[in-house]
Order: C-alpha cells, then structure tokens, then sequence
C-alpha cells in the first residue's frame, strides 16, 4: 500500500514538472517570435533609439537578487530548515514586487520623455544626439537647422520631417509589449510565491515533499533568465 501511494506521489510530480516545462518551453516560443519581429521591423523602419531607463537596470539587479533567494529558499527545503524557508521566500516574494515597482517607474519614465506605448515620433522630449536618435535602414538620421535628412543626403535636398511626423514611434510601443507581458508572467509569479509562502507556513514543504517548491522555483527562475535576455537584447539590439 505504502509502495502505490509512493508511486502515485512521484508520478503527480512528475506531471507538475512536465507541465511547468511545458510552459517554459511555450512562453519561450513566444518571446522569441516577438523579439525576432522586433529585428524586423527594425531593419524596416524609422526606429528611435534611446537610453534604457534607469528603472531597467535597477529592477535587473532587483531580480537577479531574487533569484538568489529563491534558490536559498530550495536549498532550505533540502535541509529541513523550516524557518530559512519562510525567510526566504518571504524575501523573493518582496523582491518580485519591488521588480515590479521598478518596472512601473521605469515606464513613467518613458512617458516622460515622450515614449508611449501608441505614439508618434514627434511626441518626443528631449535633445537630438544626446536624448534619443532615429536610425533608418542602420544609419543614423542627421538633424540639421530643425530638419532631418538621410544619413546618404549630403546635399541636404529632401528634408524628412513632413515623413517622420507621422511616423508611428515602433520602437517605444515594441519596448511596451515586451516589458509588460513580462510583467503579466511576473505578477503570476508573485500569486505563485503567496501560495507557497502560505503552504510554507503550513509546513509542507520538506525534503520528502519539495514539488511544490521546485515547481516555484524552476518559474521563478525563468522569469528571471527571460528578464535578464529582454534587458540585453533590448540593450544592444536597440
């Protein structure tokens, strides 16, 4: 009896972690089909280039440092330390939503210079060449006297303003789908760490019983692989 009970709890794991993977594998299907788009409508496009705002950066150190706890958190169900579970899950689970935070601020952030999510390129606030640029075809735009010309234009004969005006700012609007479904995955992480704190508390998690702990954690630090990927390839593919 003991024998089949054992087997049908090592099979209801094996299905958990079958179907986390499976999920792994399906949202890396899509952000990869959305950053491959990104490369695209790049290369096709006026495409505004400017700096990352602070809060990317910050809530990159943020979740990475949730990462650590997280894996802290598992290493504390394979020793019995029950308190050391609770610690530090409760520590992930508060640096998920600073992440969180910092990713609002960062969004305010490019509201505020003039990168919204459905937005023109002549909605934007700052300085040409310091603030932000606008690249066609991997060359960057001159912006002579109030007007932009061609990189190829040395004569200065066809201004572009009257064409990029009414350009959509793709860029912003791209850098939004991205962060924000992200951002959707990471707000079910933190429904996710609520229930393992509660069942932490519980004291169900322990070297004999960890699934519901790995499965957490295997999310978890997913999502925090996929942020890191997002910030460096919007980075250096921008």
């Amino acid at each position: 009896m003991d024998i089949q009970l054992t087997e049908e709890k090592e099979r209801a794991a094996r299905s958990k972690r079958i179907m986390m993977w499976l999920g792994v594998v399906s949202i890396v299907m899509m952000f990869s089909g959305l950053t491959s788009g990104y490369v695209v409508l790049q290369a096709d496009n006026y495409w505004v280039k400017f700096d990352l705002p602070y809060g990317f950066w910050i809530s990159t150190a943020v979740i990475l440092a949730s990462s650590v706890t997280m894996f802290l958190a598992m290493r504390a169900v394979r020793k019995n330390e029950t308190n050391k579970i609770k610690y530090f899950i409760g520590l992930t689970l508060g640096l998920g939503i600073l992440f969180m935070g910092m990713q609002c601020k960062a969004w305010s952030q490019l509201i505020y210079q003039g990168n919204f999510f459905v937005g023109k390129i002549s909605d934007l606030r700052g300085e040409y060449g310091k603030d932000y640029v606008i690249m066609n075809q991997g060359a960057q735009l001159n912006f002579i006297d109030g007007n932009f010309y061609a990189a190829s234009d040395k004569s200065l004969a066809e201004p572009l303003n009257e064409k990029i005006n009414h350009k959509f700012n793709t860029a912003s609007g791209y850098l939004y789908v991205l962060t924000a479904l992200h951002f959707v995955h990471v707000f079910v992480g933190i429904i996710v760490l609520l229930v393992v704190l509660f069942n932490a508390y519980s004291n169900k998690y322990s070297s004999e019983n960890p699934v519901g702990m790995e499965v957490a954690s295997i999310y978890w630090h997913f999502l925090d692989g996929l942020w890191v990927y997002l910030f460096f390839f919007l980075l250096f593919i921008r």
